[in-house]
């Protein structure tokens, strides 16, 4: 198991060579850097150059992160102005001639900032280029529930069967946190939706980020940037099938060059979740029709922390470090119910009750380093990570199996571990080599251990547990990853343009220890990634883009894993310790006329990773396993239009796609295929009531599709929100309620044998939530830059 790991021991140097040519632009360039009084850069503002005579606005521009490069036609004598929140404007008097100008470094005085009031109202949502970006803050998604909660309302966003995110038109998605790979679909359920500000859906990432996924959805919380206090006291009670609440305080402190954030919640709850599936077939010249209903019923009580601190080393330099982690203690009960029909006439039933405890543990260490290299923009940063999830249930199995002459029971009891060790490093650097064109380097390298333990055990007559060897498993798993990018941006007034190429070294083995024996399997893959984008702006209301991109989805961990879970005697789960990763291409165009987007998408996935059924024997067709396995690999085609309305009662976001899913499989090894076409529409409302209310509408619909050997049924879905502020805007009241009709439940057939299979999966998705939320402190400006660690293998681990 070690062999790999010295290939990545910390004698590790990386060596950028940048050779290149400045391009310059026509024009002159305006280029300095603005900072507070304690040379901390200014986040945000706008800079102007007015006519000396009347302050007539002859040009300018908005800045971010302090930085500013102003080109302008005009030359002569100019006032230049800079505005920004919290600061006094700043005039100066310049020159301009043929040259550039360099301004050097401005710094500009501070004013206590006791209360802002926001006059304007921002859209629900916004199309960049090949980015979409969704307003979180300050509408019924704020206080939803879970950031999970708020992706299933997200536009371009679908999540299909097991919580898979998806982006429509695209396939699997990576999703980040400010810029940070999250760990499991478990965290998303563990992050508040009142903490975050926006959603970015990113359809064709750039080499820079980690090559996983077909996309990347970027979810960015609510940056504090301000100095002095706040505290934030949240408090929401809900009602689905069972009753829940959330009871979270969040405190905040900035001085000078110090900053320290922690936060605390408590979320017990009970939900429900619901499996059926239908099996007909025939067999032996009968008519055999078997059901099966599982319910599963959670009890849950779960901890949520989160601490961050940064500290300003220097004006050029800062040094941070964040924790997140949650804990759960939980039950799990279940009762699985089969059915078994022959020429309509009960034969046979099972009963399978399953109970016992389970535990799990998130915990992400993040340290990180940014320093300013010149005033021309470069900049290195560096940071690491550790994170480790553990999860373990217990589970009491008791089952009945009753026919017309006949009845037997069974006890069983079986340990689950699963304890996922992944440390990563990363460096990047960032050079502007001119006014138009900035490359962009870096690597990284990452450790990922995973040992898991399935433990089987027969009740025997003398009332004692021997263990049952056959589905008993222990198994390790290392995997080794080196990664090195680079990518070149090139910008103008007409055109911006990126290309970028990716290389990624993947080194793994498992070892899987039965009572019968060892099982080694090693894995060892290069592979080069490229991307490209372009985008242009055709005039003021016209601007069009096409971008190119490779990725990889690997595994993830827990499919790797050799284990068999019985759901009861006739059906069980098994991972693939076999499993290869899937590689897709993806092709985009898209135009955008004034606010409307239209977007055309391609995308081939080969070696697709799905979930597919055996019969481990057809004479026994009742008996089957769901196994984890690579698929010929699917064709994805879609014509996607956005557009925003607004005025000043209401504004509103919709997305249309209409697409086609060719999906390539074998059965029995027969090529065969699944192909279907269809749409979505998800349209977001926002409506402005008298006294300050605000009421808002998210509707969801998603026509049949198909998923290798699925096919899904439609999914709907209607929510809606109605707020209000009080006390000066501290305090904030909301109703939500969430799938009203109860739409959003996944259904369909699958094909097995050339029989048509039925699947019902549904949870408690529909409720009503209420929630109050009141901030209290005195805030002033500051800024506080926060650097994340991209680490594309965290995705991988899927939590039940």
């Amino acid at each position: 198991m070690k062999k790999y790991a010295s290939s990545i021991r910390p004698v590790l140097k990386c060596i950028f060579i940048i050779i290149s040519n400045a391009i310059f632009a026509q024009g002159i360039h305006i280029q300095v850097n603005i900072q507070d009084i304690q040379h901390t850069p200014i986040e945000i503002g706008n800079v102007l150059l007015l006519s000396p005579r009347d302050s007539t606005v002859l040009d300018g521009d908005l800045f971010y992160d302090g930085k500013v490069k102003l080109s302008t036609n005009y030359s002569g004598e100019a006032l230049f102005k800079i505005t920004a929140l919290g600061y006094t404007d700043y005039y100066q008097r310049i020159q301009l001639e043929k040259t550039d100008l360099n301004l050097g470094i401005i710094r500009l005085e501070r004013y206590t900032l006791n209360e802002v009031t926001v006059l304007g109202r921002s859209q629900i949502a916004e199309q960049k280029g090949g980015t979409l970006v969704v307003n979180i803050e300050n509408t019924a998604l704020e206080n939803i529930g879970s950031a999970m909660d708020v992706l299933r309302n997200t536009p371009k966003v679908n999540l299909a069967r097991g919580n898979q995110v998806e982006v429509v038109g695209k396939g699997t998605a990576l999703i980040y946190l400010d810029g940070q790979l999250i760990t499991s679909v478990e965290l998303l359920n563990s992050l508040i939706s009142s903490d975050l500000k926006t959603i970015e859906v990113i359809e064709n990432p750039s080499a820079k980020y980690d090559a996983a996924g077909q996309a990347i959805i970027n979810i960015q919380t609510k940056k504090k940037t301000l100095e002095g206090f706040k505290i934030g006291l949240t408090q929401e009670v809900g009602k689905g099938r069972f009753g829940r609440s959330l009871t979270n305080i969040d405190s905040y402190y900035r001085t000078g060059k110090f900053l320290f954030q922690a936060a605390y919640g408590y979320n017990p709850a009970k939900f429900w979740m619901i499996n059926e599936y239908g099996r007909t077939y025939e067999h032996l010249g009968n008519n055999v029709e078997i059901d099966n209903t599982y319910p599963v019923h959670y009890f849950r009580k779960k901890h949520q922390y989160n601490f961050k601190t940064l500290f300003q080393l220097s004006e050029k330099s800062e040094i941070g470090l964040n924790y997140t982690g949650n804990s759960t203690d939980g039950d799990r009960e279940g009762n699985s119910r089969n059915r078994y029909f022959e020429n309509e006439v009960l034969l046979s039933k099972i009963n399978v009750e399953n109970n016992g405890p389970y535990q799990q543990q998130n915990n992400i260490y993040h340290l990180y380093y940014n320093h300013q290299l010149n005033e021309k923009g470069a900049s290195l940063s560096a940071a690491a990570q550790h994170a480790d999830y553990y999860f373990e249930r217990f589970e009491n199995i008791y089952q009945v199996v009753e026919r017309a002459n006949s009845f037997s029971e069974s006890n069983l009891r079986t340990t689950n571990k699963n304890d996922i060790q992944v440390r990563s490093l990363q460096l990047d650097y960032s050079n502007p080599l001119s006014s138009k064109l900035t490359l962009e380097s870096g690597f990284k390298v990452a450790n990922i251990l995973n040992g898991s333990l399935l433990n089987f055990e027969d009740l025997e007559e003398d009332g004692t547990y021997t263990s049952f060897a056959l589905f008993s498993t222990d198994y390790e798993y290392e995997e080794n990853i080196l990664a090195l990018y680079s990518q070149v941006t090139w910008k103008n007034e007409k055109v911006s343009a990126n290309f970028g190429l990716r290389g990624e070294w993947t080194m793994n083995e498992g070892l899987a220890v039965k009572e019968n024996g060892e099982n080694m399997v090693e894995n060892n893959y290069k592979n080069l990634f490229p991307s490209a984008s372009i985008q242009t702006t055709l005039n003021e209301n016209l601007k069009a883009g096409l971008s190119y991109n490779y990725r990889i989805q690997r595994p993830a961990f827990q499919d790797l894993n050799p284990f068999t879970v019985f759901a009861d005697s006739l059906v069980s789960f098994r991972g693939n310790p076999l499993l290869q990763p899937e590689y897709g291409h993806n092709l985009s165009a898209n135009l955008a006329i004034k606010s409307f987007n239209i977007s055309l998408n391609y995308n081939y996935t080969k070696d697709k990773i799905n979930t597919i059924v055996i019969l481990p024997n057809e004479e026994t067709p009742a008996i089957f396993d769901f196994f984890r396995d690579n698929t010929i690999g699917t064709r994805l085609y879609a014509v996607n239009l956005s557009f925003p309305l607004q005025n000043k009662w209401h504004s509103s976001y919709t997305t249309l796609t209409a697409r086609l899913d060719d999906h390539r499989f074998f059965d029995r090894d027969v090529a065969r295929s699944n192909v279907r076409a269809g749409y979505n529409i998800r349209s977001n409302h926002t409506f402005y009531l008298p006294k300050d209310f605000t009421l808002e509408l998210y509707l969801q619909y998603a026509s049949p599709r198909v998923d290798g050997l699925y096919t899904d049924s439609s999914v709907s879905a209607v929510s809606f929100g109605i707020s209000r502020k009080f006390l000066n805007n501290a305090l904030t009241a909301r109703l939500f309620a969430n799938d009203i009709f109860r739409g959003y439940q996944f259904q369909g057939t699958y094909d097995v044998y050339d029989n048509e299979w039925t699947y019902l999966n549904a949870g408690d998705f529909r409720f009503v939530r209420f929630s109050l939320n009141w901030n209290f402190g005195k805030l002033g400006t500051s800024k506080l830059h926060n650097k994340h660690l991209k680490d594309s293998e965290l995705n991988r681990i899927n939590w039940q």
